[in-house]
Formats: C-alpha cells, sequence, structure tokens
C-alpha cells in the first residue's frame, strides 16, 4: 500500500510539473525555432549545443520558482 501511495504521489508531482514547463517549453520552441524538444534521458548521443536545459532551468527558475508539491 505505501509503495502504491508513493507512486501515486510520484505520478502526481511529475503532471504538475509538466503542466507548469509545458507553456515555457512551447514558447522557448516557436522563439528559437526548434521544432521538437526530446528528454534528455532518451537520448544516447547528440551535440552538446543541442542541449537547452540550462536555459530551461533559467526560464523556470524566473517564471516559477519553487514548486509546491502536495
Amino acid at each position: 500500500e505505501n509503495i502504491n501511495n508513493l507512486n501515486n504521489q510520484r505520478l502526481q508531482a511529475t503532471t504538475k510539473i509538466i503542466n507548469l514547463i509545458k507553456p515555457i517549453l512551447s514558447e522557448y520552441s516557436k522563439k528559437n525555432s526548434i521544432s521538437i524538444i526530446i528528454d534528455k534521458k532518451n537520448v544516447i548521443i547528440g551535440k552538446t549545443t543541442l542541449d537547452i536545459t540550462d536555459d530551461i532551468l533559467k526560464i523556470v527558475d524566473e517564471k516559477i520558482g519553487k514548486i509546491k508539491l502536495d
């Protein structure tokens, strides 16, 4: 039961974070003419210049700051 509760909390937290970040990613992709944004963990190899993680984290920090999870 505890494992199920933990998994549900993790799923809810992930969904909340994704819903907060989606508009930021959408706006960033439009401004920078990016066709697709892929989760870093799903990329085996790629140019380091394509990694926008730091840029996105700065924007999220400015616009959202802390995310309160229940």
